[in-house]
């Protein structure tokens, strides 16, 4: 995961961004998750990484903005992918090909988006709520059984 998520993201970085300094524009949306905004049991490294992701991307936008260059954290919530188990798609969960139409609307918004108005509203109300109730128990246990019917588990 880390791998993935972390040294390629930076690899890739490093790759691209000297031909966009040299060209004076460029675009980088680096991927992180919804999950990265809050204390998350049972998907700590992974919202770890996605921590990573973004304080990463903010922190290159800070350095490569006066190049002329956008670098976004996307941090979206539900989409239906294998990671997901093909979760049916709602107003929550998008197809990928809805997603990257809804998130590309908010290029220019910012160094950080969640990639759509529904993302957004969820991502407010979870970081709401206070963390010692994302802790409890009981919260953890109804979670791991909406995952495992989701995946069919």
């Amino acid at each position: 995961m880390i791998n993935c998520n972390v040294k390629a993201m930076v690899k890739m970085c490093y790759i691209v961004l000297p031909g966009m300094v040299e060209r004076g524009r460029g675009v980088i949306l680096n991927i992180s998750s919804g999950i990265s905004k809050i204390p998350f049991p049972m998907y700590t490294l992974y919202s770890a990484t996605k921590v990573f992701v973004d304080i990463f991307s903010r922190g290159l936008q800070a350095e490569y903005k006066s190049n002329g260059i956008l670098i976004q954290s996307v941090s979206p919530f539900g989409v239906s992918t294998a990671m997901t188990g093909y979760q049916k798609p709602s107003i929550i969960t998008f197809t990928p090909e809805g997603f990257v139409r809804s998130s590309l609307m908010y290029l220019k918004a910012g160094e950080q988006t969640y990639g759509s108005v529904s993302h957004a509203i969820l991502g407010w109300i979870i970081q709401a709520i206070p963390t010692w109730v994302l802790r409890r128990e009981a919260l953890h246990n109804a979670f791991q059984d909406y995952v495992k019917k989701q995946v069919g588990g």
